[in-house]
C-alpha cells in the first residue's frame, strides 16, 4: 500500500501551539494515510456542502498563514514555521483546484517551500541547532512533496 503526508489544520494548530510553548522546529508532521480513492458518484447537495467545507479549511489555513507571517515578521517564530504554514496553506488549495495543471504548479510551490525547509534544517543540523530526527522529518516533506508533484505530473500524462 502507498502512502503520502498530510497536514491538517488541527495539526498546524497543534504544531503553532508546540513551537510557541518549545521554540521552531523543523519539517513536516506526517499523518499516513491511503491514496485518494476514486471519487464516488454523490449528489450535487453533498458535492457543494463538501465544496464549502474545503474552502472553509482553506480559508483557515491561509489566515493561519497570514498569522505566521505576522509573527515571523515579528522575530517571534522561525521562518520554518511560516513555511509550514504556507505549505498547509497550499495543500488545502490542492484539493479546491479543478484542474491538474493548477494542482501541478500548487504542488511545485510546495516542493520549492518543502526544498527549503530541508536546507534551512541541514544548516541549522550541521550547526549543532537541531536533532538528525527534524533535519530527517524535514527531508521527509522534501521527498514526499516530490512524490506528490510526480503523481500529478503522471495523472496529466495519463489524459
Amino acid at each position: 500500500m502507498t502512502t503520502r503526508t498530510i497536514r491538517t489544520g488541527a495539526a498546524i494548530l497543534a504544531a503553532a501551539a508546540s513551537a510557541a510553548l518549545a521554540g521552531p522546529r523543523v519539517g513536516l508532521a506526517a499523518v499516513t494515510v491511503p491514496p485518494p480513492a476514486a471519487p464516488a458518484a454523490t449528489s450535487p447537495a453533498a458535492e457543494a456542502r463538501l465544496r464549502e467545507l474545503l474552502t472553509e479549511r482553506r480559508n483557515i489555513l491561509r489566515e493561519a498563514f497570514e498569522q505566521a507571517g505576522r509573527r515571523y515578521a515579528a522575530g517571534q517564530v522561525g521562518i520554518e514555521e511560516r513555511h509550514r504554514a504556507e505549505i498547509a496553506a497550499l495543500l488545502a488549495e490542492v484539493d479546491l483546484t479543478r484542474s491538474v495543471a493548477e494542482r501541478i504548479a500548487v504542488r511545485e510551490a510546495v516542493l520549492k517551500l518543502a526544498t527549503e525547509m530541508e536546507r534551512l534544517a541541514r544548516a541549522r543540523f550541521a550547526q549543532g541547532q537541531i536533532r538528525r530526527e527534524a533535519m530527517t522529518e524535514a527531508t521527509l516533506g522534501r521527498v514526499e512533496a516530490q512524490v506528490a508533484l510526480g503523481r500529478e505530473k503522471a495523472a496529466q500524462a495519463a489524459k
